[in-house]
């Protein structure tokens, strides 16, 4: 048995404009929790003492406090769209989550999806600009290889 640690998984961001994915890694965020945020229905039904709750969808988010490091390609790009403040579909970018898990081929467990950049704070005080990738549509599941530090996504086949 294997203890997961924070260093073991990553999130990417694509900071390309074309559709070949340039990777940046959001590595010097100070958080990482990957909420579903389950969207419940109930129902009360009369044959039934208590109420029945049913999962309809999920609606991941995942906050990030990125470090302000001039040079780190995260924080170039998530800064240049603070700068620009986008809206619509400029504010949504397709992001890489890679899990410590690793598959039957030894790859590496991955989700590959389209998200909501929603731009929060700048606090110079921590040296930190916040933001939330709200994860939208369908999440492509699959597997990533390593070449020199860049993933490479494979879609599991359906």
């Amino acid at each position: 048995m294997a203890t997961w640690t924070k260093a073991q998984t990553y999130l990417f961001i694509d900071t390309s404009a074309t559709a070949t994915p340039e990777w940046a890694r959001i590595g010097k965020s100070t958080t990482f929790t990957l909420s579903l945020n389950a969207q419940t229905e109930t129902q009360d039904y009369i044959e039934d003492e208590n109420p029945t709750t049913s999962i309809k969808n999920y609606q991941p988010t995942l906050p990030q406090e990125l470090r302000t490091i001039e040079g780190d390609d995260a924080f170039d790009f998530i800064f240049g769209m603070f700068l620009d403040r986008p809206t619509g579909t400029d504010a949504e970018k397709t992001i890489l989550i890679v899990f410590p898990k690793t598959s039957a081929t030894s790859t590496y467990v991955a989700w590959k999806v389209g998200s909501t950049v929603t731009l929060k704070d700048f606090d110079t005080v921590a040296q930190k600009v916040t933001f939330d990738l709200s994860l939208n549509g369908t999440i492509t599941e699959g597997t990533v290889t390593f070449a020199d530090g860049v993933p490479t996504f494979v879609a599991d086949a359906e």
